[in-house]
């Protein structure tokens, strides 16, 4: 339920629910700036009213209140929420965490004839960035480097020297250990700033002195490390993915050859034309960014570095495609007769050994 709830707060359709807490106490902080204004004009303009005498007192309270705390103030709301609710670094823990999965799930398939489906996947879905904000979007490079692992494998003859993939990855293996590290190192500053506090001042005379504008750093540092967690949570989880995977595929694990992939197959046709749908989001997002009105007839002036390159180093197919695609069945239909000799040596040796009789089990005793 709570991880549910995760999901939810940070789909992008659903807004940067970072983003929408600190605009409200932005705005909060700013209608009461501009109410504060407004009455201390009418006030100065209406002495003579009772009842603006009254707000001028709540004034003089309110004042008296803001030179003495205005530097709490300045250090949590200002500079502490703002840093605390910037979410770039949760975005870019979930784009890491992506980035392994998908390399850790293309070396699984590597050794056999067929694509990866979680590859396949991302180059049928194009996937976008994490971040709603237009210039993480634009920027994103995640699909450019789906596309250049695609092009760098899909004509070169490697052959195959297995039909299964090897085992998947743990969950331990995609976040990758080396991402414990600074959350340990955070929690540590995190705990050794505290202490330091305990064993130098009791409770009440906490953030009293000039360590209170420490605060924008220890909040910062929190912020930081719950964000890298909140992303580990959220996006290490493969079980998402891979029912999308399914949905998309009707199985889990789709075995697709290679050979489908080519141009001059249907499977070939449709990665082209989800190429093309990345090429003019990615454009439009540029030009949203670069706030320049869209061309009426398509005819980008400006290019997206990031674009991936087109599908296929070259509409040519090779030469040995029909070779290959041949020696792909020949295989599956040796691994088919090895699987059902396997099976038979299975069966034989267990006649074997009970020389065709039957065990009733209801003779059998129990070992106590």
């Amino acid at each position: 339920m709570i991880l549910r709830l995760l999901e939810i707060l940070t789909e992008t359709n659903k807004g940067n629910i970072f983003e929408q807490v600190f605009e409200t106490i932005r705005k909060l902080i700013g209608y009461s700036f501009m109410g504060i204004i407004m009455v201390t004009v009418i006030t100065l303009f209406t002495p003579h009213r009772e009842g603006f005498q009254v707000l001028l007192k709540l004034l003089s309270i309110a004042w008296h209140y803001i030179i003495n705390w205005g530097d709490w103030v300045f250090i949590i709301v200002l500079i502490s929420l703002g840093l605390a609710l910037k979410p770039t670094t949760f975005y870019n823990k979930a784009e890491e965490i992506r980035l392994n999965m998908f390399w850790l799930e293309t070396a699984r398939w590597e050794r056999t004839p067929y694509i990866a489906p979680l590859h396949l996947y991302y180059l049928l879905a194009v996937p976008n960035s994490y971040s709603p904000y237009i210039k993480d979007i634009s920027k994103n490079k995640f699909y450019q480097i789906v596309m250049n692992q695609f092009r760098s494998r899909v004509y070169t003859n490697t052959g195959h020297s297995s039909l299964e993939p090897s085992r998947k990855p743990s969950r331990l293996k995609i976040i990758g250990i080396k991402s414990f590290f600074p959350i340990i190192a955070g929690i540590g500053l995190e705990v050794l700033f505290f202490y330091s506090l305990y064993d130098t001042k009791p409770i009440n005379k906490w953030f009293t002195g000039l360590e209170r504008f420490l605060i924008p750093v220890v909040v910062f540092i929190a912020s930081w490390v719950i964000q890298q967690i909140l992303a580990i949570i959220i996006f290490s989880n493969p079980r998402k993915l891979r029912k999308a995977i399914e949905n998309m595929f009707d199985e889990p694990e789709p075995k697709i050859p290679w050979r489908e992939a080519f141009p001059d197959k249907k499977l070939g046709q449709m990665i082209i034309q989800s190429w093309q749908y990345h090429v003019d989001l990615k454009q439009r997002a540029l030009y949203k960014y670069l706030n320049i009105p869209y061309p009426v007839d398509n005819k980008w002036e400006y290019e997206d570095k990031t674009i991936a390159p087109y599908p296929f180093p070259s509409e040519q197919i090779p030469e040995w495609a029909d070779e290959i695609e041949q020696v792909y069945f020949n295989s599956v239909d040796q691994w088919r007769e090895e699987q059902l000799q396997t099976v038979n040596k299975q069966v034989k040796v267990t006649k074997d050994k009970s020389k065709g009789k039957v065990v009733k089990f209801t003779k059998r005793k129990l070992k106590i």
